[in-house]
């Protein structure tokens, strides 16, 4: 495009939508906060043109060079990637990057094409999104195979009186175990809970368990992986909680997208095993 085509555009643009857009300063051109506020959904409706035209009818895992952007917990770190890449270990050529803990804002990153998947057991609330649930995760008491006191089957009178290691919160004073909990007087108990350490993840509590009287409470699935090496015990927890949902997010502009269709199945296939 020639500079007054370009020039002759950017008057077009302005008129449009009532803004300068971009002025003139001693180091050049720069945008405008109204600029800056177009950017993010310009980008998106660009991402969204440019998907539809670069989509292919074919998805092969094994000559793809496709790379995977997850959102999850350390669980999908733990439990997921090493599933995912024992899968498509004849093409080393499909990748996968983790992203942080899922938090609100993903719901743009979807949209923006920036993100193709989340994993969590809650699901944001949007209707621009699909939600698929891909397993249930059962809830374990880990402690160090000689604790003093718990040996077997750990009571709800013992389990209240041990000190505990935990998550953050994930909403207003209340941890992601309480979330999961319907009765209300558990609830409530869980709150009290005597609390020696918070960590930022489940795969921290392994090596604070190992070697101390300590307890935490974490999904069985990434437990064991820990189990041997830190010389853990299980054991269920002493209140009822039915197994955890975990579910799969995705953008409904991407749902025919045939790659976050072959993950979202090969990772609904390896939870079911």
């Amino acid at each position: 495009m020639t500079q007054p085509a370009a020039s002759n555009a950017l008057q077009r643009l302005r008129l449009t939508v009532n803004d300068a857009l971009f002025v003139r300063t001693r180091n050049g051109m720069i945008p405008t906060l109204k600029a800056k506020e177009l950017h993010a959904p310009i980008q998106q409706a660009l991402r969204l043109i440019e998907n539809g035209f670069s989509a292919s009818d074919t998805f092969d895992p094994f000559s793809s060079k496709q790379t995977f952007t997850i959102a999850a917990t350390d669980y999908g770190e733990t439990v997921l990637l090493n599933r995912l890449m024992t899968t498509t270990q004849n093409n080393r050529d499909i990748s996968y990057i983790m992203s942080r803990n899922p938090e609100n804002n993903h719901a743009n990153l979807l949209a923006q094409g920036e993100l193709d998947l989340i994993i969590d057991y809650q699901v944001i609330q949007d209707n621009n999104l699909c939600h698929e649930c891909v397993t249930h995760e059962e809830v374990v008491i880990v402690v160090d195979k000689n604790h003093p006191r718990i040996k077997t089957q750990c009571s709800i009178e013992q389990y209240f009186a041990e000190y505990h290691v935990v998550l953050p919160q994930r909403q207003p004073e209340i941890r992601p175990l309480e979330t999961l909990v319907n009765d209300n007087i558990i609830n409530d108990t869980l709150k009290q809970r005597n609390i020696a350490a918070q960590v930022t993840h489940f795969s921290a509590m392994p090596p604070l368990i190992c070697g101390t009287d300590l307890v935490a409470a974490m999904p069985k699935r990434q437990a064991e992986i820990f189990q041997d090496a830190f010389n853990l015990h299980l054991t269920p927890l002493p209140f009822t909680l039915p197994p955890v949902p975990l579910y799969q997010t995705w953008h409904s502009t991407r749902t025919k997208d045939l790659a976050l269709t072959w993950l979202r199945t090969t990772l609904t296939s390896l939870l079911a095993a």
